[in-house]
This record gives C-alpha cells, structure tokens and sequence, in this order.
C-alpha cells in the first residue's frame, strides 16, 4: 500500500494556489522548573526527541487510518448511480459511524455534497482538497477549515472512480478536539507539550493539559512573546519549517528552562 506521503496532495497555501509540497511538523515542547537538577539537558533533547518522534508517528498511522477508511467506503460508490440521489444518499448514510469522523460527504463532479447525516453539505468545487481529489489525488486540507456549525475541522478526500474515470469525491472531516487527543499523553507528569503547526507557524491542534504554555494561534506569535524574534534560534525555526527539517533549542523564561524539539512528519505542510 502506498504511503501517505506518496498519495496525499496538497498546496503550498491555502488562498494561493497548488503545487509546492511541505511537511507536517510536530512540535513537542517541555518546560521544567529550576528544582530539577538531575537531568542533563542531553538527557532531556534526548528524551524530547524520542517523544516528538513517536507523536510524529502516532500522528501518520493516525492520518493513514482514517483515509483507509476513506478508500474503503469509495468501493461503495463505484457501482452507485451518481444520477440518481436516493441511492447516492442511501449509500452515504451507510457510512454512518465510519472510521472518527465528524461527517462523511459524498460529491458528484460538480461539487455538489451530501452528508452521511442526510443532509446536503453545500458545493465545495472551489476546495483544495476537492480539486486535488478530483484530479485522482487522496489530499488532506492543509489548514484548518471551518464547518458549517462554526468548528474547526481538518478534511481528507479520496476520489471515487468510474472504471478509470473520477466521478466524484469521499471527504471525512474530524474536528481539531480529535487530533488534539492525541496529545494528552501525560509527558513529564504533565509539563509536557505538544502541537502540531504548518510552515506558517499556525498551530493546527495541540495538546490540552492545564500547563499547556501556548495561547497563541501561532507558534511564533508565541515566540514573538517571548521577546525571541532576533534569536538564531528563532529564524533557524522558520527556515526549518520550510525546509522539513528537525532540530531543537532551548531558552528561559522567568528561571525556568523550556526546551522546544519539532520533527517534521511528513503529510501536509504541517
């Protein structure tokens, strides 16, 4: 079975335009009060890598399970009438409770969806993720979208095939509490924090444990913040997040130490 990386489509932005593939970007961050002497600051990037390296995979299989799903539902459509709309909408009520998705949609080549809810979703044709599924892509949106009920949700889509044709498109939406789950492993009893952000910076979830240090949206904003703008570290940020690249820093705030360790995962530009 081919890899994430190798199916999923995406765009440089979201406003802009295709064509430009970034990566995923975990970004695992740990702070600790001043009275832990114990640890090395090896030991501790050592350990923040191990950490941000499984949440990185944790984050792919999570990824790759659910557009599974995807691709599993698709062969129900294959054989469906996509002129006929009882039967396009008694298939995709089927998939009711499939995979962790908020809704499942199906839409015909004009962009016209409805949901596994039994309701019509809307036209989405002008969507990234539509667009690069039609032209036979698996895509997952690459920034944070905004559903009908004003949620913030993250959308896979598969095409759906017509002998060797695309007929139309299977999109799964799930909110960001769903990714943002799979972060509230208590890391360092608690002092640990993880979240996921694009080449922009933005955070698309992050973990929800009451030390959790970032209010921002954005990751630099935070950095921002913390007085680190002119930092090399700071800018060594940015170019990695553009280039796909891992690395670490650290700094202090208020005597107490924060290490920051990001890993790029490889789906999206996050």
């Amino acid at each position: 079975m081919d890899t994430v990386e190798k199916e999923i489509s995406v765009n440089k932005y979201v406003f802009i335009g295709f064509g430009i593939f970034f990566v995923i970007f975990i970004v695992a961050m740990c702070y600790f009060n001043v009275g832990i002497k114990n640890v090395t600051v090896n030991n501790t990037y050592s350990f923040l890598e191990e950490v941000t390296t499984n949440q990185a995979g944790l984050f792919y299989s999570k990824i790759n399970t659910q557009i599974n799903t995807l691709k599993s539902i698709e062969n129900k459509f294959r054989k469906v009438s996509f002129d006929d709309y009882n039967e396009l909408k008694n298939t995709i009520c089927s998939t009711d409770g499939f995979g962790e998705f908020k809704l499942i949609s199906i839409a015909d080549d004009t962009g016209l969806a409805i949901g596994n809810n039994n309701t019509m979703v809307g036209n989405i044709y002008r969507t990234d993720y539509y667009r690069n599924a039609m032209s036979g892509k698996i895509s997952v949106s690459d920034k944070v979208l905004v559903d009908s009920e004003g949620e913030d949700v993250i959308a896979l889509s598969v095409p759906v095939y017509s002998g060797s044709e695309v007929k139309g498109v299977l999109t799964g939406i799930f909110n960001e509490k769903t990714l943002s789950s799979l972060f509230n492993s208590k890391i360092l009893d608690g002092n640990g924090y993880s979240c996921i952000v694009d080449s922009d910076g933005d955070i698309i979830a992050a973990s929800n444990n009451d030390k959790g240090m970032i209010k921002e949206k954005n990751i630099f904003d935070y950095l921002d913040r913390m007085k680190l703008s002119e930092d090399e570290d700071y800018k060594e940020l940015e170019r990695a997040l553009r280039k796909g690249q891992s690395g670490m820093f650290d700094y202090n705030e208020q005597d107490i130490q924060k290490y920051v360790c990001y890993h790029p995962v490889g789906v999206c530009d996050w």
